[in-house]
């Protein structure tokens, strides 16, 4: 089953899955879309219009010296309480009460 939604900074209509299952549990969509203008690869060759799925947790400080991002490759989604939930909140290693967490997907 796919849902199209349109991005409103770029008005790029962008096709998603929206319910995946896999063998770590349930995937879905949520989170919040941000669309890259323009990406230049190393090869030098340039992507444009690159969405990118994030999700987070926790909120920045005004210094903002607090964000974690936590980089993943196996999943097919955003979704860091779904992958790594037993890590997420307070007193653990990604622990949203001190840290501004996030994770992404291209």
């Amino acid at each position: 089953r796919y849902r199209t939604t349109t991005s409103s900074a770029s008005g790029t209509s962008l096709r998603s899955r929206e319910i995946m299952n896999d063998e770590y549990g349930k995937m879905d969509d949520s989170g919040s879309t941000y669309v890259v203008p323009t990406f230049t690869l190393e090869s030098g060759k340039t992507l444009k219009q690159v969405p990118v799925k994030y999700k987070t947790f926790g909120k920045l400080n005004s210094t903002k010296d607090n964000c974690m991002i936590v980089c993943h490759a196996l999943t097919g989604n955003a979704s860091l309480d779904s992958w790594w939930g037993s890590m997420l909140g307070a007193g653990h290693l990604f622990d949203h009460t001190k840290f501004f967490c996030g994770l992404c997907k291209c």
